[in-house]
């Protein structure tokens, strides 16, 4: 970090903030709340500088002194946050990097320079900093730093973030092998709510998200299912399912869920339901409601219909409007994605008891292993796991069925 006040922005590129944004919670729109107004003046811009030749001209004359570089940090770094000595020796060909100085606060006179991570010692770290442009007399308040840390094996760890080892210990955050403040929060969430849920007695009701239902649920089932060999980062691009998992939808697909384990009040699940009462309601009337010979229902599916424009048809209220557009323009492929969680999803609903025997005929030597090591809690789990194909899943949906079937009689 460096002091504002020792900035000198007059050459720099400034980056207006966005003054209008999507409220976490669905209760209120962001224009009603009380500070809204006052959070809005209270934005300040980021400033835009760059590295250059001088810049990576230090690195490299100190990449010895590099941890990183000399030996004493083994572990991969995270693929998305490298270093700025890793841009210098992986990108030698770039000129310049860019450098974004982003202000901590309102109650800080300190900035972020973010794109110059480093683990070089404090010495270097000052000469870096004062050959970036606008930065020649900055004061550095805290310095960089790198860590290398330690984490769970992934078949270790359970879908209700407990260990398999000790059921009563519960992890969360990078000890599980991920990077990221969203990441690590996300999983603080869950495995506090079925820590709570276990001290309580109630394991049987352990709260478990699917891929379909929430992205906390694909970073989980990632972990694992999957081997980490660097630091995850969870991205839209690895749900399959992103139509379904939208940020305007998250109170329609986890307010029910929230409400059954008293984490949610009445209220909010009774104004979900009021909502999806008035999507259903809306969306009969725009059907039956004809404008140039078409119905209004149908017109909303063409990307250059503007439902706002048209001052004949009634008003709805903004999130309704905001759901019916999104439905009625994307209906088709969220129709087919719909069928695909519908068919994968027998797949999530046939369980494999945790001492289940997979040595059976059928199976190769690696599927046995992957299978035994990781103990899926679900057909549907084992059939994201490397190494085991879909026509070993039959084999074992199989021998799942003859072993519900002897155990019902």
């Amino acid at each position: 970090r460096v002091l504002g006040r020792t900035i000198d922005t007059s050459g720099l590129e400034a980056q207006p903030p966005d003054t209008a944004g999507r409220c976490f919670a669905f209760q209120k729109p962001a224009e009603d709340l009380p500070f809204y107004s006052d959070l809005a003046l209270q934005q300040r811009p980021c400033y835009l500088t760059y590295s250059n030749e001088r810049t990576a001209e230090i690195v490299r004359a100190n990449l010895t002194r590099s941890p990183m570089y000399s030996g004493r940090i083994h572990g991969t770094g995270a693929r998305y946050c490298p270093s700025f000595e890793d841009k210098v020796v992986r990108f030698p060909e770039r000129l310049r990097h860019h450098i974004y100085l982003e202000p901590e606060g309102n109650g800080t006179d300190e900035y972020y320079l973010n794109g110059i991570s480093t683990s070089l010692p404090v010495d270097v770290q000052w000469q870096m900093v004062r050959s970036l442009p606008g930065l020649e007399q900055a004061q550095i308040s805290r310095y960089a730093y790198a860590i290398e840390y330690d984490f769970v094996p992934p078949h270790q760890l359970a879908p209700d973030m407990s260990c398999r080892l000790w059921p009563n210990l519960f992890l969360a955050g990078q000890i599980n092998g991920t990077s990221g403040y969203e990441e690590a929060a996300a999983q603080g969430l869950l495995a506090g709510i079925n820590a709570a849920l276990a001290a309580a007695g109630r394991e049987s009701e352990a709260l478990r998200l699917g891929r379909e239902q929430a992205y906390i649920g694909v970073m989980v089932d990632d972990l694992v299912t999957k081997d980490i060999v660097e630091p995850y980062r969870l991205f839209t691009s690895r749900a399959e399912y992103r139509l379904t998992l939208r940020q305007d939808n998250a109170d329609r697909r986890l307010t029910a869920i929230g409400y059954k384990l008293g984490l949610v009040p009445r209220e909010r699940l009774e104004a979900v339901e009021d909502l999806e009462r008035q999507i259903d309601d809306w969306r009969g009337r725009l059907a039956a409601i004809r404008l140039d010979g078409h119905s209004v229902w149908e017109l909303m599916s063409h990307p250059d219909f503007v439902y706002g424009a048209h001052d004949s048809l009634p008003k709805l209220p903004p999130r309704v409007a905001e759901q019916l557009e999104i439905e009625a323009r994307y209906g088709g492929y969220i129709a087919r994605q719909e069928k695909e969680i519908q068919s994968q999803a027998k797949l999530e609903s046939c369980p494999i008891p945790p001492d289940f025997n997979y040595d059976i005929p059928g199976l190769s030597a690696e599927a046995k292993t992957k299978l035994q090591k990781r103990r899926p809690s679900s057909l549907g789990q084992a059939s994201r796991l490397d190494g085991v194909t879909p026509a070993e899943i039959s084999v074992l949906q199989i021998h799942l069925l003859r072993l519900s079937r002897s155990a019902s009689k």
